[in-house]
């Protein structure tokens, strides 16, 4: 149930702008792959903001 809170919250806040996918993995405690795969499975609509790309490669860079 922890993980599904997680994921819940990880979901919330990514689609409200909070916070970017990369960082919303990391509080789902899944990988970015998988993170995007539960976007797609529960059909959420990604941001398309300059701001959360440019958060996304700064997450990715600190994962390289």
């Amino acid at each position: 149930m922890e993980h599904e809170v997680a994921l819940d919250l990880a979901i919330l806040y990514y689609r409200q702008g909070l916070i970017s996918s990369g960082k919303a993995s990391e509080l789902s405690g899944l990988t970015h792959l998988e993170f995007e795969k539960q976007l797609t499975e529960q059909r959420i609509e990604r941001p398309g903001s300059l701001e959360h790309l440019r958060q996304d490669l700064e997450w990715a860079r600190t994962k390289s």
